[in-house]
């Protein structure tokens, strides 16, 4: 017999191996964009690629600016990208190893293709991509040469053009953001520009590779059922087999091997192939090493590896290996008590639905209710091809730094690459995971359907392998948008056909085909939730009632554009979005303008920084919050200190309130808070925490605080007669342990700093794990204008686990002529870790919005520093620790703060 010999793949990904070529699409345009109005070039381009994207490779070449930079024509002269054809082509040499005379089959598989497109191999026609979440995987052995050069082709139709012709063969939708045409192209729909991000549509291609195999593990897959008891998980491991058609696979078999997460060896197991080519081992596990999300136990994994072989082959054939967590999740959608009332009202004032019939919307996983705060990831570049595994492992772990517990991959972006999930599943990050649509009326005709079905099929069966994915949503506020546009959406009615014949057909999509295939690809396994849309409300409520599922609250901003100091009356089961926008740091706000823009130039109210924020309105919005809440000033620097502190105060207050109705169990009010949002995919002026360059805001710190495992919270309730109390209460969000400890209530004049009075002191309190205690109320014993209340949680050894502060709002009310605040930073003793420092912050009289800069030689250094804390308040005698690691010895800090210039110290 002759030998065989193993899988092998050819990696093509090398960009500076292939050449870019363009033609301008003559065409009459949009009804968005005028064809007069492109200024596309006259001659066709030739140029050597360097990522495999076309605005990259037409920035590497000098032939277009870049287009984050400057004012809106930076976007304007860039139009014509998205509607030119292009084409990648390289030449690659193919050995032939193979000595027998059978030889094996090829395929060429692509990651992802951006996104219509004709591949061609040698000039043969091999594949075509119509979707950009669906990988290409093509068999080429008849066109693919051995011992040979070879030409790989890949023509991508114009996205604009593409997404205009199929509009024109059907009828014009509507969306809120970008041009209607996209949503009838299967394309990452933040390309067409979005509230926060520029219009950019590329062309591009991901992971090109020849594999060769007589036999290959085309999928390993597996299903794991946990016994409720959590005792005990019932797996069935499948390799599923491509084979060659020279490939025999009667003398063929499949080693199984599952190491424990301690790497030790739970089982190995040789199995035959079925009729199907399928290889399965079915197992139990006693008392399985468990899978938690952060903060509620260990991000235990399991190694399973299947490994081919055959008799004719000295060599597997070849081998999968892949990581996985088990772990038992449920949404918990239970009715809650009516009495007692909430302190929180929790209808909206723009609520549509008057049902008070309220139910719970909270994760368990494994037995354990689990209060979610976290936020919304969108793309992080607009051009994907710039991301690389590091940058996604950099991002999520300020995600986790920051105390959350899940991020929302929301629908108007790209399902993420593996590498993103598996440091989710590693980090104890759940995620909730969007399919993509957002914000328009989607067609639902039947081949747009099945790119869907298929699409989804291939997510589905990828994405459900991550411990971290727990819930699935049909897309983003495409319900919202169906009821506030009148597209004919009746949530009661259950006709099929009038769901296809109205403007909302996609519903057919969200709440038959998307279901349908989790329910087959997930079969045999726990079940992933799922929601036809986020928000989503059942029982044939509309999508913005705030008594069941989820909520995207933007009456904060939007809609109604209540205080922020409202957030308490705005509450639902669980918000899956919200947020406040807040300028970036001052150096991201300086890379908006070109190089040698004057500095008096660079100011908030520019062309080029009103370019930098999509939003519409955002003009009085941020100014009307502004006035409505602090003093500030004018100049750049002192806009990006005064929005990022607005943007703290706005998010922290939400998470404050909210969290307090975690309650206990059989009362869990609410379930969660995704602030929105974590990302940017361009330096902008956003509601990002983190700016493009993974710099924090100072809303990044407010929610790391919020989000600690135990924290107080202080609400000052004004009187009638106007006088005060405040109410006290303490969150333990830990899984399994109780706190028992001290609160203590002090009161702080504004303008001397002296106490006012002696402080509260609740004593013995206890809070038993995973709730909230309401530990009672305190009477402000002055006029409360200038009544500052501090709160310090402290252990039964007299350890502070928490501590917070509440002021008088708004904050412009405070008094500006008052004595300095006597900020100091103190070093204190180096910690282990080299280049790591502990600042201690204190002040002699109370002080808001302490923000720490750090300075080498006069210049300030933005990045390759990671702060524990920032944006702090103080009172006198509380002090405030902060770790600073990549400290160097020629480093100096400055403080600013709230009403009053920043000093040197």
């Amino acid at each position: 017999m002759q030998a065989l010999m193993d899988t092998a793949t050819l990696d093509l990904g090398e960009a500076n191996e292939w050449a870019l070529s363009g033609k301008f699409v003559e065409t009459e345009g949009s009804a968005a964009v005028p064809r007069q109005l492109l200024a596309g070039p006259s001659k066709p381009i030739h140029i050597r690629s360097e990522f495999l994207c076309t605005h990259l490779d037409l920035m590497h070449a000098g032939i277009i600016s870049d287009p984050f930079i400057g004012g809106p024509e930076g976007e304007k002269n860039v139009e014509w990208v998205g509607w030119t054809d292009w084409s990648y082509e390289r030449v690659f040499y193919m050995d032939n190893p193979y000595t027998v005379s059978s030889l094996p089959a090829s395929l060429l598989i692509i990651d992802e293709v951006d996104t219509v497109a004709s591949v061609y191999l040698n000039g043969i026609l091999v594949g075509k991509s119509e979707n950009m979440f669906v990988p290409l995987v093509v068999d080429v052995s008849h066109a693919l040469k051995l011992d040979a050069d070879n030409t790989l082709r890949v023509e991508i139709a114009a996205p604009a053009k593409a997404a205009f012709d199929r509009e024109k063969m059907n009828v014009r939708r509507s969306v809120w953001n970008g041009d209607a045409s996209r949503v009838y192209l299967r394309k990452a729909q933040y390309h067409w520009g979005w509230d926060w991000g520029p219009t950019l549509l590329t062309s591009a291609i991901c992971g090109p590779r020849i594999v060769t195999y007589y036999a290959r593990i085309s999928a390993l897959d597996w299903a794991v059922t946990v016994h409720p008891s959590l005792a005990s998980a019932d797996a069935t491991f499948t390799a599923t087999v491509a084979l060659s058609p020279s490939f025999n696979p009667s003398q063929s078999s499949c080693i199984f091997t599952i190491q424990n997460p301690d790497g030790s060896n739970l089982i190995t197991k040789a199995v035959r192939p079925d009729c199907d080519n399928k290889f399965c081992v079915t197992l139990r596990i006693q008392n399985p090493k468990l899978w938690f999300p952060r903060g509620t136990g260990p991000q235990d994994r399991y190694t399973v590896t299947a490994t081919l072989l055959h008799s004719a082959s000295p060599v597997p054939l070849d081998k999968s290996s892949q990581k996985f967590g088990i772990r038992r999740v449920r949404l918990v959608e239970i009715p809650l008590p009516t009495p007692p009332q909430s302190k929180l009202q929790t209808q909206s004032p723009a609520s549509t639905n008057s049902s008070t019939n309220k139910t719970s919307f909270y994760f368990e996983i494994n037995n354990i209710p689990v209060c979610i705060g976290g936020s919304n990831w969108i793309p992080a570049d607009s051009f994907l091809s710039r991301l690389t595994p590091e940058k996604y492992i950099q991002w999520l772990k300020l995600v986790a730094s920051g105390n959350q517990n899940m991020v929302r991959v929301w629908g108007g972006g790209v399902y993420e690459p593996n590498v993103f999930y598996e440091t989710c599943d590693e980090l104890g990050l759940l995620v909730w995971q969007d399919f993509m649509f957002a914000c328009g009326a989607y067609p639902a005709h039947e081949s747009f359907r099945e790119s869907v079905q298929d699409e989804a099929q291939q997510q589905v069966a990828r994405l459900k392998k991550f411990a971290s994915v727990c819930i699935f949503a049909g897309n983003n506020e495409d319900y919202s948008f169906a009821e506030s546009e009148n597209l004919g959406y009746d949530a009661r009615c259950e006709d099929e056909a009038q769901w296809l014949a109205s403007g909302f057909p996609a519903r057919y999509i969200y709440e038959r085909v998307l279901p349908q295939v989790i329910k087959e690809v997930c079969a045999g396994g726990d079940e992933i939730a799922y929601r036809p849309g986020s928000p989503w409300s059942p029982g044939g409520r509309f999508s913005s009632d705030l008594n069941v599922g989820d909520a995207h609250q933007w009456n904060v901003w939007h809609g109604t554009q209540e205080p922020y100091q409202n957030y308490g009356k705005l509450a639902g089961r669980f918000i899956s979005e919200f947020g406040m926008q807040g300028f970036p740091s001052l150096s991201t706000c300086k890379s908006f303008f070109p190089a040698n823009t004057p500095v008096a130039d660079m100011d908030p109210f520019s062309a080029v920084v009103d370019n930098h924020n999509k939003a519409a309105g955002f003009s009085k919005r941020i100014s009307g919050y502004l006035f409505e809440n602090l003093r500030f000033g004018t100049g750049l620097e002192a806009f990006v200190y005064a929005t990022q502190l607005m943007q703290s105060e706005a998010i922290s207050t939400a998470y404050k309130l909210w969290r307090r109705e975690w309650g206990h169990d059989g009362n869990r009010k609410v379930g969660g808070a995704l602030v929105w949002q974590m990302n940017d995919c361009w330096p902008c002026v956003s509601w990002s925490i983190v700016d493009y360059y993974l710099r924090p805001k100072a809303s990044y710190y407010s929610v790391k605080r919020q989000l600690e495992p135990v924290t107080i919270g202080l609400a000052r309730i004004l009187n009638a007669d106007g006088s005060a109390i405040v109410e006290a209460w303490i969150l333990n969000n830990q899984a399994q342990k109780e706190v028992t400890g001290r609160l203590q209530v002090t009161f702080f004049d504004y303008v001397t700093g002296a106490m006012i009075g002696d402080p509260t002191m609740y004593e013995n309190v206890t809070v038993e794990c995973n709730s909230v205690l309401e530990v009672g109320s305190v009477r402000v014993p002055t006029s409360t204008s200038t009544v500052i209340v501090a709160g310090k949680l402290l252990d039964l050894d007299g350890n502070v686990l928490f501590g917070t502060v509440d002021w008088p709002q708004p904050l412009k009310y405070l008094p500006v002529a008052v004595p300095s605040r006597g900020v100091e930073v103190a070093f204190e003793p180096k910690l282990d870790r080299v280049g790591t420092v502990t600042l201690k912050l204190s002040c002699t009289r109370p002080v808001k919005g302490v923000w720490m800069k750090f300075f080498r030689n006069e210049e300030e250094v933005v990045d390759g520093i990671v702060v524990s804390d920032n944006m702090v308040d103080l009172v006198p005698g509380h002090s405030v620790q902060v770790s600073v690691e990549g400290w160097t010895d020629s480093m100096t800090v400055r403080v600013e703060h709230y009403n009053q210039d920043g000093v040197q110290v």
